[in-house]
């Protein structure tokens, strides 16, 4: 017999083995990933994670919601409801034409606020927070209940950092800022930082710095005058920063 009969009598033994042995195996596996897939596709299964306000001039209302589409097949949504106490249905949004919700898809919307909300002619009172509420959403051929979906706090084992923001005329401004240079120019509001000798932040004037890292105020209001900013300018207030409070201490 020939050394290549010997490998191909082998291989073909290789060949039975797996057959035998691996193909059903093989074909179970095909299967469940068959059924799994399908399943995706089987019934509509949405989330959402909605967001409550509360307000002094209007209504308590539901302002967002994100949706998420859990399966693999696009969903319209042609309008948006609450029910509340399993009883009564608030419409917060409708959408013509529908919004496409595309498979495993999450969209954000933002609802409108009202003044109130009645049954006929009585007003009804609710409170989103303590009340059973539950959300719809109209798919064309049925209403499809909404699974709530909470965020978790995933950040509770760390040490919090606080963020301040201190801003004047709308700027944010730390404590490197040493004097703040608020001024009229064309008939428009600017205001200018002035930091370690720096005048920074809404200024395009030159010169832009005031020659040495430590100065007065005094010495801001020469420069000003010297360099003829005090004619330019239709009027100016000077403030010293002791972060994050303010001082005025002199203007036009």
């Amino acid at each position: 017999m020939s050394e290549l009969s010997i490998i191909f009598d082998y291989w073909n033994v290789i060949i039975d083995f797996i057959n035998s042995n691996f193909r059903p195996f093989l074909l179970i596996v095909a299967t469940i990933f068959t059924i799994h897939f399908a399943l995706k596709k089987v019934g509509n299964k949405v989330t959402v994670l909605s967001t409550h306000t509360k307000s002094l001039y209007t209504a308590d209302y539901i302002s967002n919601v994100v949706i998420t589409n859990k399966k693999d097949k696009a969903l319209n949504v042609w309008s948006l409801h609450a029910l509340i106490e399993k009883q009564y249905q608030l419409e917060l949004d409708k959408f013509d034409p529908p919004l496409i919700l595309k498979p495993y898809e999450s969209i954000s919307i933002s609802l409108p606020c009202y003044s109130t909300a009645s049954i006929g002619s009585d007003e009804f009172e609710y409170n989103l927070i303590n009340q059973h509420l539950e959300l719809y959403i109209d798919i064309g051929d049925k209403l499809l209940k909404c699974n709530n979906q909470t965020k978790k706090n995933l950040l509770n084992c760390f040490t919090h950092i606080s963020k301040q923001v201190s801003r004047f005329n709308g700027h944010i401004f730390n404590d490197r800022v040493s004097y703040i240079l608020a001024y009229h120019y064309n008939d428009n509001l600017y205001t200018a930082f002035i930091c370690g000798g720096m005048i920074t932040n809404e200024w395009d004037f030159n010169p832009s710095h005031l020659g040495n890292k430590d100065f007065s105020s005094k010495e801001i209001e020469e420069f000003i005058i010297s360099f003829g900013f005090g004619n330019l300018f239709d009027n100016y207030q000077c403030y010293k920063v002791n972060f994050p409070r303010t001082e005025l201490v002199f203007s036009k």
